[in-house]
C-alpha cells in the first residue's frame, strides 16, 4: 500500500480575510521589501493606491525617528591617532597583572582605551627603541695561530712550573 503524505498552505486574504483566490503578493515601495496576502481584487487596489501616492512619496521628506546613519568616512580622511588599542591592551597584558590602574584608570576589555595607558605605552615603546642595540662580534681563530692561542693559554695558568715553559704544549 503506497502513501503520499500531502502538505498545504491554506492562504487567506489580509484584508478581507477570503481564502478563494487569495496568494502572496510581493511589492517594493521606498527601497522596502514587503510581502503580503491579497485576493486579486484587493491586489489592484493597491496597485492604484500605490500609483495614487507615489507623487507624493517622490517628494516628501522621511521624518521618522530611527537609527543615525552610521557616517563613512571619505576616501583619504584621517584615521585616529596613536596606537592601536589592541595592541595597548596586549602590551598591559603582558607587563601589568589583571586589574592594575595606572593613576586610578582600569584597561578597559572594550571601548576606548584610557589615555594614561595610551601615554605608558608609547612611552614603554621609546624606551624600547632606545635600547642600544649590541651585536654579537665573532671571535675566530685561524689555524696558523692555534699554536700561539694555545701557549698563551697555557702561560695564564695558575702553578706553572718552571720546566713546563720550555715544554711545547700539546697540540
Amino acid at each position: 500500500m503506497a502513501r503520499e503524505e500531502v502538505r498545504y498552505v491554506k492562504v487567506t486574504c489580509d484584508i478581507t480575510g477570503e481564502e478563494e483566490g487569495a496568494q502572496g503578493w510581493e511589492f517594493e515601495l521606498l527601497g522596502k521589501k514587503f510581502g503580503i496576502d491579497l485576493v486579486e481584487r484587493e491586489w489592484d487596489n493597491l496597485n492604484v493606491l500605490i500609483r495614487q501616492i507615489a507623487p507624493y512619496l517622490e517628494v516628501a521628506v522621511d521624518n521618522s525617528p530611527g537609527q543615525a546613519e552610521i557616517p563613512i568616512p571619505a576616501q583619504g580622511a584621517k584615521k585616529p591617532s596613536g596606537p592601536d588599542a589592541a595592541d595597548v591592551r596586549m602590551w598591559a597584558a603582558k607587563n601589568f597583572p589583571a586589574g592594575h590602574e595606572i593613576d586610578g584608570k582600569g584597561m578597559n576589555e572594550k571601548g576606548r582605551v584610557p589615555k594614561v595607558w595610551t601615554d605608558a605605552y608609547l612611552a614603554a615603546q621609546k624606551a624600547e627603541s632606545e635600547k642600544p642595540v649590541v651585536a654579537p662580534v665573532p671571535v675566530t681563530a685561524q689555524p696558523d695561530d692555534q699554536d700561539d692561542v694555545d701557549e698563551t693559554f697555557a702561560a695564564s695558568l695558575p702553578g706553572r712550573l718552571e720546566d713546563d715553559a720550555d715544554r711545547d704544549v700539546a697540540k
